[in-house]
């Protein structure tokens, strides 16, 4: 940064100001972006979790013949794993719906930001024209 020179200029400062500020909001959503993809880990969660719910059932149906034998305790363990994943699975449901309203808010933020820069426009517009018809006249 020590060998970066400012402009000197205040509208070429405003608009390489602008730039970065444009840039540092078009990284924020690409990292939005990322964290909604879908990963690995997600369908991986919900396979298990189908998987230890059909065990916890057939522990359920078995219960009554496994009274008093070691495998007894199994139906806990997959009673435990199943409440784990249940438990992880609302875990990336909520981060999910944290990032949608993230994201949401960046977007407001930017079409607000969007209409500013309309509405000056605008001016200058309304202001030229009507500039130009009084020299006009």
């Amino acid at each position: 940064m020590a060998g970066e020179r400012y402009p000197r200029d205040k509208d070429e400062l405003l608009r390489e100001v602008d730039v970065r500020l444009r840039l540092g909001d078009i990284r924020r959503l690409h990292k939005l972006r990322e964290r909604q993809a879908v990963s690995w880990i997600e369908p991986v969660l919900v396979v298990i979790l189908f998987g230890a719910a059909l065990a916890l059932l057939a522990s359920l149906l078995q219960y009554f013949k496994l009274q008093g034998h070691p495998l007894d305790k199994l139906m806990f363990f997959w009673f435990g794993l199943m409440i784990l994943l249940v438990v992880l699975c609302f875990q990336i449901i909520f981060v999910r719906i944290y990032n949608f309203r993230r994201y949401g808010d960046h977007v407001l933020h930017m079409l607000e930001e969007l209409e500013k820069r309309e509405a000056a426009l605008r001016e200058r517009i309304e202001k030229l024209e009507g500039g130009g018809k009084n020299e006009e006249t």
